[in-house]
């Protein structure tokens, strides 16, 4: 079966003079007004790289029909010259894979280069991407990881290793909480896998590395944090259960202990020698920490909006279901309620501890200076994105800001410029 564009002259009346389509063969031919081929080309023997040579979408273009935009299933969008049988990358995103593996919500900086970062969907792909060619520079296939989706992604402290978590389709949950680590060196093509492993059977959705690279830490949906050697993955310590799916993770600088937050924004303590709760927050309340993505805490409460101003409304949701997971109020250590719409979904503290970058559900992405922890703080809000955002990140010299959006699966890149 193959979809199809056509061409029009523009005098009237209209003739159709040439067609085009494309199937799962991986072929876009042109037709005639007379449906006579004139043209055949085979994706997968283009010069560009292309990860799923089929093509979702078509469309001509220039003036003369000579031009032929097209959209693959893995998410390149190419321009195919019909006149010489040649294609040109013109960008590439995380794609829709399937009904319901729609998102896209892994995004990390590479640690020791500030050009380098990336990001995994639920297309089954980890792209790695520069901020100076503003382009992907390296791929691992669906296949690397068996077409799971792949919700999280980590950069180990050496900038080489990668740690990719999987899981999240509802339809395909066979390898739901296999934690896969690539090595990613430059002037490589591929990705290498370095070790495969299995202990929860939920989906992960974070992962933090200690800062000497000793240990890691993963967690997972089914409210559990596990903690594994780094020399050769092995299982160290199983946290104790949160009670709630956990949504992100953060470590304390002497690596004794890390903060996480569940999907019902409650925040929890742990240590990282023995995995117990910490039950008193106020034997914490001192700790640094190295970094800070949990958008609940005294740090952070400043983005939320005060529970007294009511005009705010829940701009956007993916669904019924969504809007009705999302609180209607966030009470913090100091009793404060702050009316959790719109909802953050992901913040980042800059690498110099100047800036704090919120992404919300509605799209909107702004910035704050550091600490953020009281109320009507001055920020600084850029526009980018129409839906949910999965994940903010500043790149680790603190020049440029990604965003990456969640159902749209668009990746935002701001530079951060100083005043004055």
């Amino acid at each position: 079966m193959h979809i199809m564009d056509q061409f029009m002259q523009l005098q009237k009346p209209k003739k159709r003079i040439m067609y085009a389509t494309a199937g799962r063969d991986g072929v876009v031919k042109t037709w005639n007004n007379r449906l006579q081929t004139l043209q055949s080309f085979e994706l997968a023997n283009m010069k560009i790289s292309i990860l799923i040579p089929i093509a979702a979408s078509l469309c001509f273009g220039g003036q003369h029909e000579t031009r032929l935009l097209f959209i693959t299933r893995s998410g390149e969008m190419c321009e195919l010259a019909t006149s010489f049988g040649c294609a040109v990358l013109l960008t590439e995103a995380h794609a829709r894979r399937k009904k319901q593996a729609t998102e896209a919500q892994g995004l990390d900086v590479n640690p020791e280069s500030s050009d380098v970062y990336a990001t995994s969907g639920d297309d089954g792909s980890v792209r790695i991407w520069s901020c100076l060619l503003k382009r992907c520079v390296m791929r691992a296939s669906p296949d690397t990881f068996g077409g799971a989706a792949a919700r999280c992604c980590s950069w180990a402290p050496n900038g080489v290793q990668l740690a990719v978590g999987l899981g999240g389709d509802p339809m395909d949950k066979a390898r739901d909480g296999t934690l896969v680590m690539l090595r990613i060196q430059a002037g490589c093509v591929l990705p290498e896998i370095l070790a495969e492993i299995r202990k929860s059977k939920a989906p992960l959705v974070d992962i933090k590395w200690c800062h000497d690279g000793d240990f890691f830490l993963v967690a997972s949906e089914d409210g559990r944090v596990y903690i594994h050697n780094a020399h050769d993955c092995t299982l160290r310590t199983i946290c104790a259960n949160a009670g709630a799916p956990l949504t992100s993770i953060d470590m304390s600088v002497d690596a004794s202990h890390f903060q996480v937050a569940t999907c019902t924004n409650e925040l929890q303590f742990y240590t990282i020698a023995d995995g117990t709760r910490v039950l008193s927050p106020a034997a914490v309340r001192d700790k640094k920490w190295a970094t800070i993505t949990v958008p609940i805490g005294w740090s952070v409460q400043g983005c939320w909006k005060p529970d007294a101003d009511r005009s705010v409304e829940l701009l956007a949701a993916n669904s019924l279901e969504e809007s009705a997971r999302i609180p209607s109020s966030i009470q913090f250590a100091n009793n404060t309620r702050y009316l959790a719409t719109p909802h953050v979904t992901s913040v980042h503290r800059s690498p110099d501890l100047k800036y704090l970058a919120k992404g919300c559900i509605d799209g909107s992405v702004a910035v704050y200076n550091y600490p953020t922890h009281a109320p009507g703080m001055s920020m600084i809000k850029v526009p980018g994105h129409g839906s949910s955002i999965a994940k903010v990140r500043f790149t680790s010299d603190g020049k440029y800001l990604i965003a990456l959006g969640r159902f749209n699966r668009t990746i935002t890149q701001y530079k951060i410029q100083q005043l004055g």
